[in-house]
C-alpha cells in the first residue's frame, strides 16, 4: 500500500470510482459509483493510504472502462478481515466459551476462581492494540447477542476498560472485573423460554426475570468473595432514586462497583441484537443517557463513561438520518449525542443546532 499524494495519486476528477474506497484501517470512505469530485480526491489524500480504481464516466462503447489507479494492490482489509481484530476475537470467541463454561459451573456449586475470571477477560484485553478499540470491536464480535454469557464477558470487558479510565488499583480493578463476569450470574436460574422470549414477558414473566439480582448474590454469598462482586449482582439493578430493584435501594445504599457495572450494563444490552429488537446506534444511546439517566445512574461515572465512550467514536464515519455520511470531528462536552460531522461534500453539520438530523448508524 502506498501513500497517496498529488504526485501520485492518478484518479481524476469526472471519474466514476469501480470500487468501495477504504482507508488504512478498514473505515469506509466513498461507494463504488459514485463521481470523484475535487473534494472526494482532498478527502482520499487527506487520509493518506488508499487504493482506488476509476473510470471514465462514459467509456467509449465497444472498448472496456479506462482504469485509474493509485496502487495496484486489493483494497485495504475491513474491520473484521483484519488480522489485530481476527486474533481479538478468536480470544474472546475462545474466552466466552470459557466464561460461559466457568459461570454455568459456579451456579452449580462450582469454585469462584477470581484469579483465572480475571485472566480471562485480561488475555481478552490484550489483544487490543488500543484499549478504546474495544468499543467498536464489541459491535463485530461473535457472540456479542448472547444475553447471558456474551454479555456477562461485555460487561466485564468494559468493566476492566473503566477501572482504567478511573485510575483503580491492581487489587479494585480484579475486583471489578470480576463483579462485571459474575453479576448476571443468577440468571442462570431463570427459565431458558423467558430469557429467550421474542414477546413481551407477561407481569408474572417479568416478575420472574426480575428475581436474578438476588438469585445471583444467593449464589455468590455462599463463596468467599470480595463483597463488591456480589454486591454488584445484588444491586446492578438499582437506582439512585430508590425506582430500581430488587431493593429499591437509594444512592446511599449502591456501592461504587455495582454503579459501575450498572451502566455498563445498559450501556452493553443496548447496543447488542436482542430477539425482540435490533442494536441501537451508540449516539441514540447517548441521548437516552443524557435525557433519561441522570438521577437514575451515578452521576460522575455516567459523565466519566459518556465522555471516554463518545471520544472514542471521534474519526469514525457515520451515516445521518438523511442518509449523507459523515466523519465525526468533535464532540460537545454537554451534549454528546449531537456532534459536528464533516460530511463528503467538504460542508460541516453540527446537530447540536441542527436538530433536523441525528446520527443513524455507525461505520
Amino acid at each position: 500500500m502506498i501513500k497517496a499524494t498529488e504526485r501520485n495519486f492518478t484518479a481524476q476528477a469526472g471519474t466514476v470510482l469501480e470500487m468501495n474506497v477504504y482507508d488504512k484501517d478498514g473505515h469506509f470512505l466513498l461507494e463504488m459509483g459514485a463521481p470523484l469530485t475535487e473534494s472526494c480526491i482532498r478527502r482520499i489524500l487527506a487520509v493518506g493510504y488508499i487504493n482506488v480504481y476509476s473510470r471514465k464516466r462514459e467509456p467509449s462503447e465497444g472498448h472496456p472502462p479506462e482504469a485509474s489507479k493509485a496502487s495496484a494492490h486489493a483494497p485495504p482489509l475491513t474491520t473484521t478481515q483484519k488480522p489485530r481484530f481476527q486474533a481479538f476475537n478468536k480470544a474472546y470467541v475462545e474466552k466466552k466459551n470459557d466464561a460461559a463454561k466457568l459461570i454455568h459451573d459456579i451456579s452449580n456449586g462450582g469454585i469462584v476462581d477470581v484469579e483465572a475470571i480475571a485472566a480471562q477477560t485480561e488475555s481478552i484485553m490484550s489483544e487490543l492494540n488500543d484499549k478504546k478499540d474495544l468499543i467498536g470491536y464489541l459491535t463485530f464480535m461473535e457472540g456479542t447477542d448472547d444475553v447471558t454469557y456474551g454479555h456477562s464477558i461485555n460487561v466485564s470487558l468494559l468493566s476492566n476498560l473503566f477501572g482504567q479510565w478511573i485510575g483503580l488499583s491492581a487489587d479494585e480493578m480484579k475486583v471489578l472485573t470480576v463483579a462485571g463476569m459474575l453479576h448476571d450470574v443468577g440468571k442462570t436460574q431463570i427459565p431458558a423460554e423467558i430469557i429467550n422470549k421474542t414477546g413481551k414477558l407477561t407481569d408474572e414473566e417479568f416478575k420472574i426475570m426480575k428475581s436474578h439480582p438476588k438469585l445471583g448474590y444467593d449464589i455468590l454469598t455462599t463463596r468467599k468473595l470480595d463483597k463488591e462482586i456480589q454486591f454488584a449482582a445484588l444491586m446492578h439493578h438499582e437506582k439512585l432514586d430508590g425506582s430500581g430493584y430488587p431493593l429499591r435501594l437509594t444512592a446511599d445504599k449502591i456501592t461504587r462497583f455495582a454503579s459501575i457495572v450498572a451502566i455498563c450494563d445498559i450501556y452493553d444490552a443496548m447496543t447488542a441484537n436482542r430477539s425482540y429488537r435490533p442494536k441501537i446506534c451508540p449516539f441514540t444511546i447517548f441521548e437516552t443517557f443524557e435525557n433519561k439517566f441522570y438521577g437514575e445512574l451515578h452521576t460522575e461515572y455516567l459523565l466519566v463513561f459518556l465522555d471516554k465512550i463518545a471520544h472514542s467514536f471521534m474519526n469514525n464515519l457515520v451515516k445521518l438520518s438523511n442518509n449523507e455520511v459523515g466523519e465525526v470531528i468533535h464532540v460537545h462536552p454537554k451534549s454528546i449525542s449531537r456532534p459536528i460531522i464533516r460530511l463528503d461534500n467538504g460542508t460541516f453539520v453540527d446537530l447540536q443546532t441542527d436538530k433536523s438530523l441525528s446520527v443513524a448508524e455507525v461505520y
